[in-house]
């Protein structure tokens, strides 16, 4: 799932799903966004991906809505046993996802490179 106006670019590496947000929720329109959450729900829950790694690179700054999206995401992953990491926050990503207490539910890395690799360990 890839193109030039995707909320979420998505690249598999084994069993995981890189997910790599692309924007904040005013760049999309609503029926886009719901639809790509569909087909990323549809996958995670399906029997060939286990973990996530969201790749927060393209972003300094994301907003409630997509947050929650990748919450609801994350869930899906979650009950079927799987892991969920995110990497390439920056300073202002990182404080945002403290204040929400999500780095205590997702551990985060510096690179895509190390957060796959804590997948693998």
């Amino acid at each position: 799932m890839t193109g030039p106006d995707q909320a979420f670019l998505t690249q598999r590496e084994a069993d995981t799903l890189v997910i790599v947000p692309q924007g904040n929720t005013h760049d999309f329109r609503y029926d886009k966004l719901h639809h790509e959450y569909n087909e990323l729900h549809r996958v995670l829950g399906g029997p060939d991906i286990k973990n996530m790694v969201v790749d927060l690179g393209d972003v300094q700054f994301l907003g409630s809505i997509m947050i929650g999206v990748i919450i609801r995401l994350s869930k899906t992953v979650g009950n079927n046993d799987g892991r969920i990491v995110i990497c390439n926050a920056s300073d202002q990503m990182t404080e945002i996802l403290k204040v929400q207490n999500l780095l205590e539910l997702w551990p985060q890395f510096p690179s895509r490179e190390s957060a796959l690799g804590s997948l693998t360990a």
